[in-house]
C-alpha cells in the first residue's frame, strides 16, 4: 500500500523480525481459513445457496489478498529492497490494492444479499445465482478500476541520487497529492463500505428482532388460548382456574420448531454485530495511522506500534472465514470432524 513508500533511513532488525512474524501468521490463518471454507462449500451435499456463493467469492477474494497483498509484502520485508523489474513493481502495487478493494466490496455484496433475503423476500427471486456471479465479476472490475492510480504512482527508482540500489516507491508531486490519494483510498475502501454495512446490517437486525417479537407474541397468545387448566372449588361458591404448568412458558420451551427459529434469528443478529465489529477493529488502526502518516510530516513512522498498525490492512481477510465458520455449525462439523 501507499504508506510503505516513504523512505526509511535505517532498519530496525528486531522490528523487522516482528513484522515478518506477524505477516507470516496473518498469511497462514488467511490461507487456512479460506481454503477450509472453499473445501466445505465444494463438497457439501446440499444445493449451494446464493449466500454460499457470495461466501465462496469472498473466500476467493481473501485468498487473493493472501497471495497478492500479504505474500509480496512478506517477501519484501525479508529482502529489505524490492527484487524485480519496474513492471513487476507496478503490477504488485496495483494488485495489492485491487484485491483489498475486491474483498471489501464482495463483503458489501454479501450484506446486500442478506438484506434482500431478509428485508425484501419478494425480491429475492430476481436475485438469482447467475446475478450473484455477475455482481461478483462487476465488483472485480470496479476494484481493478479503482486501483489503476497505483500503476502511475509506483515505480522502481533509486533510493538516493547516483545510488545503485533501487526500490519500489511511490512518487507524489506535488506533496498535497499524497493527502488527496490517501483520503480517496480511505473513503473508498473504509468509510463508504462501513456506512453501507452498518445501514444494511442495522436494518436486518431491526427486521429480525421485530419479526421475532411478533412471532413470540403470536405464539404466547396461541399457548394462552390453548392452555390446560384445573378448576378448583374452594367451598365458598367461587371457582379458581389454575394453569397446570403455571411456571412454564410452554411456547418458548416446549415447541422445538419455535426454539430453532428463535436461535437462528438470534444467531443472525449476533453475526451482523460480529461482522461490523471485526471490520472496524481490523481496518481502523490501519486507516488512522495511514492518514496520520499522510497529513503529518512528523508522524512517528519508525515506532513499532505505528509500523504494526500499517500491517493490519489485510487482517479482515484473515478474520472473515473464521467468523462465518464460527457461526455455521455445519462448517465447523465438516472442518473439524
Amino acid at each position: 500500500d501507499e504508506a510503505t513508500s516513504k523512505e526509511m533511513p535505517t532498519r530496525d532488525e528486531s522490528l523487522a523480525r516482528v513484522e515478518i512474524g506477524v505477516q507470516a501468521l496473518i498469511f497462514f490463518l488467511a490461507v487456512l481459513g479460506n481454503c477450509s471454507v472453499l473445501l466445505v462449500l465444494k463438497y457439501r451435499k446440499q444445493k449451494t445457496s446464493k449466500m454460499h456463493l457470495f461466501i465462496a467469492h469472498l473466500s476467493i477474494a481473501d485468498l487473493m489478498v493472501a497471495f497478492f497483498n500479504i505474500l509480496p509484502q512478506f517477501a519484501w520485508d525479508i529482502t529489505l529492497r524490492f527484487r524485480g523489474s519496474d513492471s513487476l513493481c507496478r503490477f504488485i502495487k496495483f494488485m495489492q490494492i485491487a484485491v483489498i478493494y475486491a474483498s471489501t466490496y464482495i463483503l458489501v455484496m454479501t450484506a446486500i444479499d442478506r438484506y434482500i433475503a431478509i428485508c425484501k423476500p419478494m425480491n429475492q427471486y430476481i436475485w438469482t445465482r447467475q446475478r450473484a456471479h455477475s455482481m461478483a465479476f462487476i465488483v472485480w472490475g470496479f476494484s481493478l478500476l479503482l486501483s489503476t492510480p497505483q500503476l502511475a504512482i509506483f515505480q522502481l527508482q533509486q533510493i538516493a541520487p547516483n545510488s545503485s540500489t533501487y526500490d519500489c516507491w511511490a512518487t507524489f508531486s506535488p506533496d498535497w497529492t499524497l493527502k488527496i490519494y490517501s483520503t480517496f483510498f480511505s473513503v473508498t475502501v473504509y468509510i463508504v463500505p462501513f456506512i453501507i454495512l452498518a445501514v444494511l446490517y442495522g436494518r436486518i437486525c431491526c427486521v429480525v428482532w421485530g419479526n421475532l417479537r411478533k412471532q413470540q407474541h403470536s405464539m404466547d397468545h396461541h399457548c394462552n388460548t390453548n392452555q390446560k387448566v384445573t378448576y378448583k372449588f374452594n367451598g365458598t361458591g367461587q371457582i379458581s382456574i389454575i394453569p397446570e404448568h403455571p411456571n412454564e412458558k410452554q411456547c418458548k420451551c416446549c415447541n422445538p420448531l419455535h426454539k430453532d427459529i428463535c436461535e437462528t434469528k438470534l444467531k443472525t443478529i449476533k453475526l451482523t454485530f460480529v461482522v461490523i465489529i471485526a471490520y472496524v477493529l481490523c481496518w481502523t488502526p490501519f486507516m488512522v495511522t495511514q492518514m496520520w502518516w499522510a497529513f503529518d510530516s512528523d508522524a512517528p513512522a519508525n515506532e513499532p506500534v505505528f509500523v504494526m498498525c500499517l500491517l493490519l490492512a489485510s487482517l479482515n481477510s484473515c478474520c472473515n472465514p473464521w467468523i462465518y465458520m464460527a457461526f455455521s455449525s455445519n462448517f465447523v462439523r465438516k472442518v473439524v470432524p
